[in-house]
């Protein structure tokens, strides 16, 4: 592998290290994030609307859930069998802090 390529994926035209890469599609993505929960907030509000290529269809629906807090304090070691374990990779990042 050549050494001036070791921090580049293809085509990304960077050579930023491969954190400050990932940092910087996590912070696009929250923004992203925020911006679609303001638009979904204004569709709601408006009870949807037709666009050029997409209609927002504002439906509510009651879900229901599993309290697993409450489940397991009332079943305790009784649930043992029904477990699942697998194996999980996370990346975290730690900011450097340069004097």
């Amino acid at each position: 592998m050549n050494p001036f390529q070791a921090n580049k994926t293809e085509d990304d035209g960077t050579n930023l290290p491969l954190p400050d890469r990932l940092e910087e599609v996590r912070h696009e993505l929250k923004v992203m994030k925020a911006r679609e929960r303001e638009i979904a907030l204004e569709l709601q509000e408006k009870g949807g609307q037709r666009g050029a290529f997409f209609e927002a269809v504002v439906s509510e629906v009651t879900r229901r859930s599993l309290d697993t807090k409450a489940v397991k304090a009332h079943y305790g070691d009784a649930l043992e069998p029904f477990y699942r374990e697998s194996a999980v990779v996370t990346v975290k990042l730690n900011a450097i802090v340069h004097d």
